[in-house]
């Protein structure tokens, strides 16, 4: 039996526009693969009324929370605003997720306990030790697997099949600013070994996901 306590630490973020009709679908089925986890609805003033809709649940429901942006500001914008939230709430691990069923709820505790603890493993016994444990998922549709995939490469020094994963990931991509991110990275994979950059020189949106990266979240 899946004990919540394994989840209590993990926030999903899930960016929504005009998704009235697949909320009332996808959250709980998120919230019963992820028991005690928390759900972050990031909406960006849907016409549809899916942010009323987001503020019902989390009435009836302390598992979600829902951040009101103003305005539609793009879905890269919507993933970071929802991590700073995750962060500063205290969240162990994000985990981020479309609401047009393009991500599988089904596959949220795989991704947790096997690719999230690529990164730990990577720190403490080598990115080797952390792609092991990343080549265990057949999840090829998975863009985010292919992605991290590539920095584990990238730091390995086998630039070549970072490059290739990296492009794997970039052909499922079709938000704008993790395209960018991804290119950078695919850019990068061609250099030194090491991480891809310090988040001081980076724009806040890789500042984010590096550090989510080095709390071993599952990143883009």
């Amino acid at each position: 039996m899946i004990d919540a306590a394994d989840y209590a630490d993990v926030w999903v973020v899930l960016p929504t526009y005009d998704e009235i009709e697949n909320l009332p679908a996808i959250a709980p089925a998120i919230l019963e693969r992820l028991p005690g986890a928390t759900l972050l609805v990031v909406d960006d003033s849907s016409p549809d009324g899916t942010g009323d809709l987001a503020d019902r649940m989390a009435s009836e429901n302390p598992r979600v929370r829902v951040l009101h942006r103003a305005e539609k500001q793009g879905l890269g914008k919507a993933y970071v605003a929802g991590f700073r939230q995750a962060l500063a709430a205290g969240a162990g691990r994000v985990v981020q997720m479309d609401a047009d069923w393009s991500h599988d709820p089904a596959y949220l505790p795989t991704l947790i306990d096997l690719l999230g603890g690529a990164g730990p493993r990577a720190e403490a016994d080598g990115a080797e030790a952390g792609l092991a444990i990343v080549d265990r998922l057949a999840l090829e549709d998975y863009r985010y697997l292919h992605s991290t995939r590539g920095e584990l490469l990238r730091r390995l020094g086998r630039t070549d099949e970072a490059r290739g994963a990296y492009g794997r990931a970039l052909a499922l991509v079709h938000d704008d600013a993790e395209r960018r991110l991804l290119e950078r990275r695919l850019g990068e994979a061609g250099t030194a070994t090491g991480p891809a950059r310090q988040s001081g020189d980076c724009g806040e949106q890789d500042a984010v996901a590096l550090r989510a990266q080095k709390l071993s979240r599952i990143w883009s």
